[in-house]
């Protein structure tokens, strides 16, 4: 269910912001590991379909599982005129029930921070290994806190994108900022947006879990790290790293 505060409030909406960010950079990513891991493929989080439906239209047996019922009707739709035969299920990650498994399951675009706490993080765990097949592999590709970056950029406001309103046609311009706060590693991003005269806001929270502590939770929950890369070019990962790019499989 969307919340009225939520930045998931319209799928077009999130199609347009995207869209405007040129947010396509991970593309060739999943599909390169679509075709190494290849059997059924599960995206969580899997939004609007930026992801799924390119995979299912290169020839893939894919399903996507969404909570917000906004962003599923986008990516029905969207689905529909293509006529790609995708299973959009509507869900929650940190607790799903689907009678098959599948050979990839994957969280793309931070969208494992919004599981904002330890119990979130190790249900999802819970859900992914009953669905994972025994040689299968999850990949869970999130943002590495930089607290430099975090704590600087706190509360400044920033021109974050612009984009013409889906329905009006008229400019839409966004701004971001954020409050993170130390003692949750919960970063609030706050964008507010303004077309000619009208304004409004739309909240977004986001858990940042740090490179240790993800190493420890995917061990404790019974998953093993195969690869952890830096960008979706499988750079290492060091310390500079903006992202953490996980494969794993099952212990």
């Amino acid at each position: 269910m969307t919340h009225e505060n939520s930045l998931y409030f319209d799928g077009r909406y999130y199609d347009a912001i995207v869209s405007s960010l040129d947010q396509y950079h991970d593309m060739n990513f999943y599909l390169e590991i679509a075709q190494i891991y290849g059997g059924e493929i599960l995206e969580l989080g899997s939004g609007t379909g930026r992801l799924t439906i390119p995979i299912a239209r290169a020839g893939f047996s894919i399903s996507g599982l969404e909570l917000e019922v906004s962003l599923i009707d986008q990516a029905i739709n969207k689905s529909n005129n293509e006529s790609l035969k995708i299973p959009w299920i509507e869900g929650d990650m940190t607790n799903f029930k689907l009678d098959k498994t599948f050979d990839l399951i994957f969280i793309a675009f931070n969208t494992f921070s919004h599981l904002l706490t330890r119990v979130d993080i190790e249900n999802c765990f819970k859900s992914v290994k009953k669905h994972l097949s025994e040689e299968g592999v999850f990949i869970i590709d999130t943002f590495n806190p930089l607290l430099r970056v975090l704590i600087k950029e706190s509360s400044e406001i920033r021109n974050y994108t612009t984009f013409p309103d889906p329905y009006s046609g008229e400019l839409v311009e966004v701004f971001e900022s954020n409050a993170y706060e130390i003692t949750t590693q919960i970063n609030k991003l706050t964008y507010k947006f303004k077309i000619g005269k009208k304004e409004f806001k739309r909240v977004v929270h986001c858990r940042m879990v740090f490179p240790q502590e993800m190493d420890e939770l995917m061990h404790y929950n019974g998953f093993k790290v195969l690869h952890k890369y830096d960008n979706h070019q499988k750079d290492p990962f060091t310390d500079g790293s903006y992202a953490q790019i996980i494969i794993c499989q099952k212990i």
